[in-house]
Order: C-alpha cells, then sequence, then structure tokens
C-alpha cells in the first residue's frame, strides 16, 4: 500500500477548495475590471471572466493533483497479471508482467519515495508518494515476478 487513501481525499478536497477559490476569486477580479473598463475592450465579452477564473482553478488544482496525488495506490500480482489500483484514474489497470520491463525506486521529495514500472514501449507507471519502506517491500515482491535488474535513483547532490 503506497500512501494513505484518506490522506489523499482529505488533501484532494482541501486543494479542490482553495483552487476554486482562487479561481472564483479571478473570475470576481476580471468581471469587476471589465465593467470599470480598465482592460480596453470596447465592448466586454462575457465569457472573458468565466473562462479565466475555471482556467486558473483547474490549471491549479491539475498541477497540485499531478504533483502530489497521482499514481497507483495498491498492486496486486496473480500469476503472470499485475493489477494496479488507482484511487482517481484511471481505478484499476491490468497488465502482463511479461511486459514489464524495469521497476525501480525513485526518491521523489522531502523523504518520500514513488516505485517506478516501466513497460516494453516506454510507458511508465509511478506510485503514490511513499516512505522508502512501503517502496522496498514492494520492489521485494515485484522484483522476482518481473526478474529484472535492480535500480535505484540517488538524487543528485
Amino acid at each position: 500500500m503506497f500512501g494513505d487513501t484518506a490522506g489523499t481525499l482529505v488533501g484532494t478536497g482541501v486543494f479542490l477548495f482553495i483552487s476554486a477559490g482562487i479561481g472564483a476569486g479571478f473570475f470576481a477580479v476580471t468581471r469587476r475590471l471589465l465593467a470599470m473598463g480598465s482592460l480596453d475592450l470596447q465592448q466586454p465579452p462575457s465569457k472573458v471572466p468565466i473562462i479565466l477564473g475555471i482556467g486558473v482553478g483547474a490549471g491549479l488544482f491539475l498541477m497540485i493533483y499531478q504533483s502530489s496525488f497521482s499514481g497507483f495506490r495498491s498492486l496486486e500480482v496473480q500469476g503472470d497479471r499485475l493489477t494496479l489500483h488507482y484511487d482517481f484514474f484511471p481505478r484499476d489497470s491490468t497488465y502482463s508482467t511479461i511486459h514489464m520491463t524495469k521497476i525501480e525506486q525513485v526518491p521523489a521529495f522531502k523523504g518520500q519515495w514513488r516505485l517506478m514500472l516501466e513497460d516494453t514501449e516506454g510507458s511508465r507507471y509511478y506510485s503514490a508518494l511513499a516512505g522508502r519502506r512501503d517502496v522496498e517491500q514492494a520492489w521485494a515482491v515485484l522484483h522476482p515476478v518481473i526478474n529484472v535488474t535492480p535500480s535505484v535513483r540517488i538524487p543528485a547532490s
């Protein structure tokens, strides 16, 4: 198990709320500036504040999601099938272990690690952020199944 599902859901909710608030703020400011004529437009377009607010809010949330909340939460090996379980998208993905060519323990940030799997097509699958012990345990389970050379990336100092 990588990370904390409850913590992820709470964190996602909090950052979604903050992102929506910032997007609403951009919407309000842009709408007010257009109404005052401060943006030098002859006829104020009504869609600009909505597009700007949604774009800023969604962009901010997607950046936070991609950096902190993405990745599979757990994995399951049954014979030659590897199933990755995600909290969000995609929910569950199943792959053949025969097509997996690389497994690495990758340091992330602030003492957190990710498990990275790579298939024959070069697609990479990262786990959610987790402690080093969790990543090492998952590596120990998968290594005999995938049967590749061990690899740990050490960040440059």
